[in-house]
């Protein structure tokens, strides 16, 4: 929306500026700030990310993406078969 868009520029406020300069959907974090309970997933993935570690972008081959801590057991595991897959014998 435009007034969202003028708002965000005239106010200079980071969480408004973040809807247009990272991208995000406006609407969908709204909607998420409303009904948080009927998002577990979402809250989930929020909780996976901001644990203490680097986080690493996983692009399947079927073009999902996934983001996870490095302490999470799937990266662990996704890493192991990956590294098995490399190695030369």
């Amino acid at each position: 929306m435009v007034e969202d868009h003028i708002s965000a520029l005239v106010t200079k406020d980071p969480n408004k500026l973040k809807v247009y300069t990272d991208e995000y959907d406006g609407h969908c974090l709204r909607a998420y700030s409303y009904w948080t309970s009927l998002m577990p997933d979402i809250t989930a993935k929020l909780d996976e990310i901001h644990k203490k570690g680097k986080v690493y972008k996983v692009t399947y081959d079927d073009g999902s993406i996934e983001y996870l801590n490095e302490n999470n057991p799937k990266l662990i595991k996704l890493k192991e078969s990956s590294n098995e897959g490399n190695s030369s014998n």
